[in-house]
């Protein structure tokens, strides 16, 4: 289990952040830049990833980007490695990320946060949480933009990268969620959340022209999710949850022939949709 206090501490913008510098697991960057998480050995499609109980994997990869999923509204991550199909459901047969979101604070509680640096980078958000009464709410905001990275002083230039500033390395990432909960004297609790992420980035390409190089981008990446969930306390030793949900996933990925990236010069345009429910 990583807790808030761990996850702030680590400073991290993306799940992937948190994952990576756990040394049981291992996390690689795909052919599209997407970061992919392995268990044990099992890839990313075997990975179960779960947020408040409903699985975001897209149906027809089965692996989700990791990168593309902020740390705003997440309470907790709950890390399985194994298989734990009784607890939490099919396809984690690797292993299960289990995300669980912030709940309104009994006091008001707002939380915005700036970050600069070097080649236009910048990330804003903001966070905003209340309780009135049996109600509660969570609402958040974030920016998060970049032309790229930096590579490290002492690279050496290749045919295909010259060095500094890494090539096709932009992103720009704007999302939103909101979380609305209620609590009955029963202590039965029923929770409603709402969520968009919207992208476009770029995607590095290998150094070393003997590899194949590639070129492409991401000009749209958006993701749409909505649930609604509730737990019955039947008796003292029996507990029934239940969610109802819709993950709605979206991209569009075109690939060039040439580092010029020119619309006049496309391999393929391709978008790919994603409903689950």
């Amino acid at each position: 289990e990583i807790s808030s206090e761990q996850i702030e501490n680590k400073n991290a913008f993306t799940i992937a952040d948190i994952l990576k510098t756990d040394p049981a697991l291992n996390l690689t960057s795909g052919p599209k830049a997407e970061t992919e998480i392995k268990i044990r050995g099992f890839p990313a499609q075997d990975v179960l990833v779960l947020v408040d109980g409903r699985p975001i994997n897209p149906g027809y990869y089965g692996k989700v980007d990791l990168s593309m999923l902020p740390v705003d509204n997440v309470a907790k991550l709950n890390v399985v490695k194994g298989p734990s199909s009784v607890a939490y459901g099919v396809n984690g047969l690797g292993g299960v990320v289990d995300i669980i979101t912030k709940n309104g604070f009994e006091e008001p509680r707002t939380i915005f946060d700036l970050s600069f640096g070097d080649y236009h980078f910048r990330n804003l958000s903001l966070n905003h949480s209340h309780q009135l009464e049996k109600l509660n709410y969570w609402i958040s905001a974030y920016e998060n933009y970049s032309n790229g990275f930096k590579l490290s002083d002492n690279f050496q230039p290749t045919s295909l990268e010259d060095g500094g500033l890494r090539d096709n390395s932009f992103y720009h990432k704007i999302g939103g969620n909101l979380k609305l909960g209620y609590q009955t004297e029963s202590m039965d609790l029923y929770s409603f959340s709402v969520g968009y992420n919207w992208a476009e980035k770029d995607v590095p390409t290998t150094i070393y022209s003997w590899d194949n190089p590639t070129y492409r981008k991401f000009p749209e990446w958006q993701r749409f999710s909505s649930a609604l969930s509730g737990q019955w306390n039947i008796s003292n030793l029996m507990q029934l949850k239940s969610v109802v949900y819709l993950d709605a996933y979206q991209d569009r990925l075109i690939d060039y022939k040439t580092k010029e990236m020119n619309d006049d010069e496309i391999n393929f345009d391709s978008d790919l949709e994603s409903w689950t429910a």
